[in-house]
């Protein structure tokens, strides 16, 4: 495990590293980057391996915002005792950093879809007895097609943001939105209302782009599988004016990579993986993504009817229109 300093933003004020807790994930959804993928590590094993980046690693010191990402971090998760106390005891380390100020923010990521949700309010309980509501955020993801398999699970996630807001008012929710062909439309024809979901759940919303991780051997092939997911290139762009033309979204942080964790850690079949330098391009993720280490043939953030790169689409259409960061 070899981190290359040079490829990483230790100059950035928010400097932010990102560790994956386990793959381990009920929801299941269809696109996901983690299906089909067998953990080989135990749950307590990769938590302890975690502590120990955060205390001993050096590099890791020198960054202000951690996240973690699973798998799924709550539901039935946590449903083992050893592993729970495992857990809360990386919770309670970063707490500590938190105070000794050398961590000012934990990205908290979580699918919101479970009805037992007391193992989620009482880590933000822990945080607001220390008085650092402020300093966490809660990441989760929105699509309207694929993610929500029925009304309950859809109901689920909502509860659990209403609830959230009724006990945590001051912990930020972060939306992410995959840009499917079928989000496209839907705002296109006035069926989903970006303002209004804004307001009604009292949410940041970002986006992503809605990428391929399969072991599909043609975008064809993935296309019959997933039909209304990846977007046509026409439907996109279309969907950028509107977004542009409406002052719908936020051009300093859609598909920003800035925004993106610098530094990540994953294990992977018993190896420990670290990933330097994201925010200059995620070309070496999704590279690795795309071996047969992970099982894939084919991973990568494209149309429905082209190979072209949503990624560069996009910094093109900001860069023509003036929109963003300078």
């Amino acid at each position: 495990m070899e981190i290359n300093k040079e490829n990483l933003s230790l100059e950035d004020k928010n400097r932010f590293v990102q560790f994956q807790i386990w793959r381990d994930c009920p929801v299941g959804c269809e696109f996901c980057y983690n299906k089909n993928i067998t953990p080989t590590v135990s749950k307590i094993e990769n938590l302890k391996w975690i502590e120990s980046l955060i205390e001993n690693e050096p590099i890791v010191n020198e960054y202000n915002e951690i996240g973690l990402i699973g798998g799924e971090t709550f539901s039935k998760e946590l449903s083992d005792r050893s592993v729970r106390e495992e857990f809360y005891g990386l919770i309670q380390l970063i707490i500590s950093k938190m105070k000794e100020g050398k961590v000012e923010k934990l990205y908290l990521t979580t699918s919101l879809i479970f009805k037992d949700n007391w193992n989620l309010l009482e880590v933000l309980e822990k945080f607001k007895e220390e008085n650092l509501e402020n300093k966490i955020l809660i990441c989760t993801s929105y699509d309207t097609k694929y993610r929500f398999k029925n009304e309950n699970s859809l109901k689920f996630w909502e509860n659990n943001i209403l609830e959230i807001h009724r006990q945590y008012n001051k912990v930020p929710i972060h939306v992410e939105t995959i840009i499917t062909q079928d989000f496209c439309e839907k705002v296109l024809r006035g069926e989903f209302s970006i303002t209004h979901f804004r307001e009604k759940y009292d949410v940041h919303v970002d986006y992503i782009e809605a990428s391929i991780n399969d072991n599909s051997k043609t975008l064809e092939e993935f296309n019959r599988k997933l039909p209304g997911f990846l977007p046509e290139r026409k439907t996109f762009f279309r969907f950028l004016d509107f977004v542009r033309l409406n002052n719908l979204v936020d051009w300093d942080s859609f598909f920003n990579y800035n925004l993106h964790s610098d530094l990540m850690f994953i294990e992977h079949k018993g190896e420990r993986l670290v990933f330097d330098g994201r925010r200059k391009g995620n070309e070496r993720l999704l590279k690795w993504y795309a071996t047969e280490r992970l099982g894939r043939s084919l991973y990568t953030a494209c149309y429905s009817d082209n190979y072209r790169s949503i990624l560069e689409d996009v910094k093109a259409y900001k860069e023509l229109h003036g929109l963003g960061v300078k």
